[in-house]
């Protein structure tokens, strides 16, 4: 049992064991806090970037998906974000549920689910509920609404992920079932993560954004963090993991999903970009080793560091083949050449989807990549070495540099009515060296992306422990448990029996806010308690003894 103090601490482990969040969130299961929205839209908080590193700084302003494809008919459907100014054509929920419930992150911890795992392997029953855990909004969970107050929907595509203790298809965290994400070849990823975050939206709204016909397609995406002891690179890293469900009665054929990212590495007005093709990786780093503060921009000074983001897993194609990246753009501003500049319709963001410029003049080899009288085609920008002058870079182009706003894309594949599709991309920040040259940059092209593939290459496991979870939880308590209450969750009665009841000089009850709704004294070795009038929610039963408080919290639901 883990014991509580009653009922200093009870507010403390509500708001601790919050098993849902409103419409945005923050990560910070490790060195990495990001701001989240239920829309899909990352890492930006209103116009400012939030994917803070160690000192603070937001080396990224945003990021979004796109997505885009052809009907039967040949005509393009898709969905596409970039800012929260913009009006984005995903939006929270699920699709075909109507109201606000579901515009919501749900959030769980490394800590909990170890809690959660130790109580039920004790002794093949919980006894301590967490409402993160019984709350998750996994398909079959009997208990969530009675701790959200609204409805599970029977979907036959999933919901939140989770391991399937008895294999029974349904989320019974009662018996032993609890939050995990599985990834493609590897089912349940068995190190820990520290956090998740999981939400589901679709683009079944009217699309002021980008004009574009509704595809109807459903996301559901959890975005994890790990944290390991002694490595670096997972305790800078945040994964995103995507589950595309296509709603309509149609094909979506030559589809293509992209990855949008604006990126601000301290001063932006100073920054290149590169990528690594056969890595599935791309990065952004400054021209220099110096990168000073500039209007209103605080620099990260000598030495800067590096994000890359990756392709950790893409989709399947008709033949089951998983994908590349397929496609590196540059968005540039407005003061571009008309062919580079930002896309405006439909057509123009599928384009830029599939490697070319915003009125489908293809990528050239060099350069910025527009030459209109090169026939040498691409579809990825600046893939040579950084320190190698022979290469295709931004210092072997003569680029000028500056911000840099980054569209990866990868396809065609196409989604079938029903069909489901997974994506998951990472992004890492890489903290300047100690000594110029980029070293920071040499472990982009060795060390860092042997870690990452042996990571989730082996299912985020062996060889070599490459992730040893840093997750610390309480102790059991070494003395048997004072009581025992059951059923927990419970609806209309509750049973405790007292473990040397005659040394209780109380049995209480307290809310979620601290009030003491139930007091007993006189007890005996069992008592039943009817709670059939409780209001749904998390209470903490105490026992009182020698003048302390100890306790468990349970929760009452409704059927």
């Amino acid at each position: 049992m883990k014991k509580t103090i009653c009922p200093a601490l009870l507010l403390f482990f509500v708001f601790s064991s919050n098993a849902q969040t409103p419409a945005n969130s923050v990560t910070g299961g490790n060195n990495i806090q990001a701001m989240i929205h239920a829309d899909g839209l990352l890492f930006q908080d209103h116009e400012n970037g939030r994917f803070n590193v160690p000192g603070g700084h937001s080396p990224i302003r945003a990021a979004g998906i796109w997505l885009g494809g052809m009907d039967p008919g040949g005509n393009l459907k898709g969905a596409f974000q970039m800012y929260r100014s913009a009006p984005n054509d995903f939006t929270p929920g699920i699709y075909g549920v109507e109201g606000d419930d579901w515009n919501r992150i749900w959030r769980v911890t490394g800590e909990d689910i170890l809690i959660h795992r130790r109580d039920f392997n004790k002794d093949r029953i919980i006894d301590d509920t967490l409402a993160s855990i019984f709350g998750w909004p996994a398909v079959g969970n009997v208990f969530f609404k009675g701790i959200h107050g609204f409805d599970l929907p029977e979907v036959p595509y999933g919901l939140a992920p989770f391991h399937d203790e008895d294999g029974n298809g349904k989320y019974d965290p009662d018996r032993g079932d609890y939050p995990a994400q599985p990834m493609r070849g590897c089912g349940d990823l068995p190190d820990m993560p520290a956090e998740m975050l999981w939400f589901s939206g679709h683009d079944d709204t009217p699309h002021d954004f980008s004009g574009s016909y509704k595809a109807r397609i459903g996301v559901q995406t959890n975005v994890v963090s790990y944290r390991c002891k002694g490595n670096d690179y997972l305790n800078n890293t945040v994964v995103v993991f995507y589950k595309l469900i296509n709603h309509s009665p149609e094909d979506l054929g030559d589809c293509h999903f992209g990855m949008f990212v604006d990126f601000e590495l301290g001063c932006p007005e100073d920054d290149y970009v590169a990528s690594i093709p056969e890595r599935n990786m791309f990065f952004v780093y400054n021209s220099d080793d110096q990168d000073e503060d500039c209007e209103g921009y605080r620099g990260f000074g000598e030495n800067p560091p590096a994000v890359a983001v990756r392709l950790v897993r893409g989709p399947l194609n008709k033949n089951r083949f998983e994908l590349p990246i397929t496609a590196l753009m540059q968005l540039h501003d407005s003061t571009a050449l008309p062919a580079m500049r930002p896309p405006e319709t439909d057509k123009e963001f599928y384009y830029y989807l599939t490697g070319n410029w915003k009125f489908q003049a293809p990528l050239t080899y060099g350069g910025n990549g527009f030459d209109p009288l090169s026939t040498e085609y691409t579809n990825i920008l600046f893939p040579g070495h950084v320190f190698d002058s022979s290469g295709w870079s931004e210092l072997t182009a003569g680029n000028v540099p500056g911000r840099r706003r980054m569209l990866a894309g990868t396809g065609p594949f196409i989604l079938q009515p029903g069909a489901v599709n997974e994506i998951a991309m990472s992004f890492t920040y890489l903290p300047g060296g100690t000594l110029p040259g980029k070293d920071n940059l040499w472990q982009l092209y060795s060390l860092f992306p042997d870690m990452m593939e042996a990571f989730f290459d082996n299912c985020f496991g062996p060889p070599g422990n490459i992730c040893d979870p840093d997750i610390e939880i309480p102790p059991l308590p070494p003395l048997p448990e004072e009581f025992i209450l059951s059923p927990n969750p419970a609806t209309e009665l509750v049973t405790v029996e007292f473990r040397n009841f005659e040394l209780v000089e109380a049995f209480e009850i307290y809310d979620a806010l601290g009030r003491l709704v139930f007091e007993k004294t006189n007890l005996k070795a069992e008592i039943q308690l009817d709670v059939s009038a409780f209001p749904k929610g998390t209470y903490f039963a105490c026992v009182k003894k020698n003048g302390k408080r100890e306790g468990k919290p349970f929760l009452v639901l409704r059927q």
